[in-house]
């Protein structure tokens, strides 16, 4: 998992607490899992609660999933989340929160706006033009906190999207000089490697690729070699390039490329 960090050069409640747990030599937990917790988690609040990496990053994610930012599961601060290319780690710092982006009382505008919208149900004539307009402003107003909540979670992912990318590009690159053999051998000679694999993993893959049930009637069916082997001239016709077809080959031949986030990428 991210290994966690903090713009703050001071302690918080938190973090006092693990030092002081190890300097003792006594387990600190995890407030969520309840293992015993190895390395620091520096919150941005000023909780006296100790989280492992894991539970805090899920906290973070639920929250943010769920709710307009990801906020600490114990005190509800909203917490501003980067990523740290260099150190490629999560950097947490509370956030600042705009002014219109508080909680707003809008039930009068929501007694308002059903209280036009039943009146004018309970008219055959269509309301006049006036009452139309109070309704769509009403409903521009009512709507207005969820749409901004929403543009804030892309705008989030994006930036982080953009703030890992050195990072996933460094892993990328040791990847394929890892792996640089069997790599350009795909690209060369793809159809040695895709003759390794079984003839319904060929057939996905040229299913997903546009030329799949509809054709599968015309496949010689004399033997499973011709059958593979006409598959496999049929995925190479119709790849874009051999380049597509070694990521295939990758995803099915060797170990998956690993992500920022600790875990591995899927084709």
């Amino acid at each position: 998992s991210f290994a966690v960090g903090s713009n703050s050069s001071c302690l918080t409640g938190s973090s006092y607490r693990v030092l002081l747990h190890i300097a003792m030599g006594e387990p600190n937990e995890c407030a969520i899992c309840f293992e015993e917790i190895s390395e620091i988690t520096v919150l941005p609040c000023a909780c006296n609660v100790s989280y492992c990496h894991r539970c805090w990053d899920r906290a973070l994610a639920a929250s943010f999933n769920s709710g307009d930012y990801s906020s600490c599961p114990t005190c509800r601060t909203p917490i501003h989340v980067d990523f740290d290319a260099e150190a490629c780690k999560l950097v947490f710092t509370r956030e600042i929160v705009d002014e219109e982006d508080r909680p707003q009382d809008n039930q009068s505008d929501m007694e308002e706006f059903l209280r036009l919208l039943n009146a004018a149900r309970q008219t055959a004539a269509r309301p006049d033009d006036a009452t139309m307009q109070r309704l769509m402003q009403l409903q521009g107003t009512l709507n207005a906190p969820a749409e901004r909540a929403e543009q804030k979670r892309k705008d989030t992912i994006e930036r982080l999207a953009r703030q890992a990318i050195p990072a996933m590009t460094r892993l990328l690159e040791r990847y394929h000089a890892t792996h640089d053999v069997p790599i350009n051998g795909y690209k060369e000679d793809p159809a040695t490697a895709l003759r390794s694999l079984p003839l319904p993993e060929l057939k996905r893959e040229l299913e997903n690729l546009g030329r799949g049930t509809d054709e599968e009637q015309s496949l010689p069916s004399e033997s499973i070699e011709q059958e593979s082997a006409e598959v496999i001239r049929r995925l190479i016709e119709t790849a874009a390039s051999t380049g597509s077809l070694a990521g295939f080959l990758c995803s099915k031949l060797l170990d998956s490329p690993p992500c920022v986030c600790g875990s591995t990428l899927e084709r």
